[in-house]
């Protein structure tokens, strides 16, 4: 397994370089214009160079992976057994479901990806009951969660409730609300939320997100999250939980409605997880 190990760091470095490359000269352009026609990205802004970027992020996540894997576990290095898992099922199976309606293939339309689609309300309600089930270890854990993590259980839930929010631009839609004019100009769809303000680096951004949260969770295997060793076990996911999930989140980032339900479901694995936990303190 280390041989494997060390191999994902060399692609990551050939990854890297290839990006920098292609960042420093046109070399990769037309290369670049025909992946962009290929994945058909949810937005016009989404190019060559946003491309490269995630690259660049992606290859550096790599390398380090590699090396901190080859030093998390003992000789012979292996991995958590793989076990499918309701949240892997779930964001695996989102995947060709996406690309079908994306594409619109087979007579699937697009709009079940749509603004106040089936699939957007889905994403709010794993939000929001994935808040709920925060909210829910957080009463009954009393004496399972020390003080600073019932704390971050609150803030837990009060964020996923900001995001489902945001999802549906706190509820415009439905309430009929105009958006100011200030915003309206900035704001791509020109509604009330901010995940639209910055359409065209949310890929670049989600594919941050997906190496730094794959990171956590790799760390998190051998309680080596820096600044965290011994604190906050209560919050901290049993190890080889979501070790897999990386190989989800990553190719999710390249569309915004594949990411968030690929991060949902695992966000509502985790959050009834910590429900149960509660019920056994």
């Amino acid at each position: 397994m280390r041989t494997g190990y060390a191999a994902l760091s060399a692609t990551g470095a050939v990854l890297t370089a290839a990006a920098i490359v292609g960042l420093l000269s046109p070399i990769e352009d037309a290369a670049m214009a025909a992946l962009v026609a290929w994945i058909r990205p949810t937005n016009a802004y989404y190019d060559a160079l946003r491309i490269e970027l995630s690259l660049v992020a992606l290859g550096l996540f790599l390398i380090w992976a590699g090396f901190a894997l080859q030093r998390s576990f003992p000789p012979p290095a292996r991995p958590p057994r793989f076990i499918w898992r309701p949240e892997f099922v779930a964001g695996l199976a989102i995947f060709p479901v996406f690309w079908i309606g994306h594409h619109e293939l087979l007579g699937v339309p697009e709009w079940i990806w749509a603004e106040d689609g089936p699939m957007e309300y889905l994403t709010v309600a794993l939000l929001a009951a994935s808040a709920g089930f925060a909210l829910i270890a957080r009463r009954r854990g009393a004496d399972r969660f020390d003080g600073a993590e019932r704390a971050l259980l609150l803030i837990f839930a009060v964020g996923l409730l900001v995001l489902a929010a945001e999802e549906i631009s706190w509820g415009q839609r439905l309430l009929d609300i105009e958006t100011p004019a200030a915003l309206k100009e900035k704001n791509v769809q020109g509604e009330i939320n901010l995940h639209n303000l910055t359409v065209g680096w949310n890929e670049v951004f989600r594919m941050a997100v997906a190496c730094a949260l794959s990171a956590l969770i790799l760390l998190n295997e051998t309680d080596a999250i820096p600044g965290l060793r011994g604190r906050l076990d209560g919050l901290k996911p049993a190890p080889g939980r979501f070790f897999w999930l990386p190989l989800l989140l990553i190719p999710a980032h390249l569309y915004d409605e594949l990411f968030e339900q690929v991060a949902s479901f695992a966000i509502l694995a985790y959050a009834m997880g910590l429900a149960a936990r509660s019920r056994h303190s």
